[in-house]
């Protein structure tokens, strides 16, 4: 269950990160985008994960500090600690790659439905529609750009012009799809989520609530985030038993 044969499902997804700066605290929008606001609390969770479930596994010891694999419902959860911050890691059925935001959705629909106008940027081949396509765009380019073909090598064009044209043939395709990112993100939001992603979201935030749970040694309280208060112990221990987790040793 170690995330074997599952996809990891919020990789480089912000959504994740919000959940855990709202359950475990963080306040700076930058730090939340990515990822290392939880540096502040790193020698915290490595005293307070190793304390109450064990020592975790070390995949290489020169880059990480460690691994704790969990079986959570039927996701697998590791927390995973490089050599700065501490990582949340939720493996389930679907992953990252079929999450894509609304308007990458919309992008992908309209550009089926328009292929037959557009150049595929990254095919070493293309047919006679795109060739046709694409001597025009060339022709204006060179346009724009005052390029005489007779005077400049392939080699000093792809030095001095690859980019920008590229980023030409792309504004073409773009302008075809015509699909407004901005509006899409401001209506719907950065990241797809459906009904498995939203579980699996509440799934973590019990997970984390869990881990706020105090841990004493003699009769001094700590929970992930470090030594807390008798009062605060009082109150996460609310979330004894609020959740089933499986600690899966090494």
């Amino acid at each position: 269950m170690k995330g074997k044969h599952l996809k990891n499902i919020f990789q480089g997804n912000i959504l994740i990160n919000k959940k855990v700066a709202d359950i475990l605290g963080c306040k700076n929008e930058e730090d939340i985008k990515y990822g290392w606001f939880t540096q502040d609390i790193y020698f915290e969770t490595f005293f307070y994960l190793t304390k109450r479930f064990g020592d975790p596994v070390i995949y290489d010891d020169y880059k990480d500090a460690g691994t704790w694999h969990f079986k959570v419902k039927d996701f697998a959860f590791h927390v995973y600690m490089n050599s700065s911050w501490v990582n949340f890691i939720i493996f389930g059925k679907i992953g990252n790659f079929e999450l894509y935001s609304p308007a990458t959705v919309k992008y992908q629909r309209r550009w089926r439905d328009e292929s037959d106008k557009l150049i595929r940027l990254f095919s070493d081949e293309h047919n006679d529609k795109e060739k046709a396509i694409l001597k025009q765009l060339f022709d204006k380019f060179k346009e724009e750009n005052h390029i005489d073909e007779e005077k400049i090598t392939d080699e000093e064009f792809d030095e001095k012009y690859s980019y920008s044209w590229y980023k030409f043939v792309n504004e073409y395709n773009n302008t075809i799809i015509n699909v407004d990112f901005s509006e899409f993100t401001k209506k719907y939001g950065e990241v797809y989520q459906n009904a498995y992603t939203r579980r699996a979201l509440r799934v973590l935030e019990k997970f984390l609530k869990n881990m706020l749970i105090p841990i004493y040694v003699r009769d001094v309280p700590y929970n992930i985030k470090g030594r807390i208060s008798d009062e605060e112990a009082n109150f996460y221990s609310r979330y004894e038993n609020n959740i089933e987790i499986i600690f899966e040793e090494k």
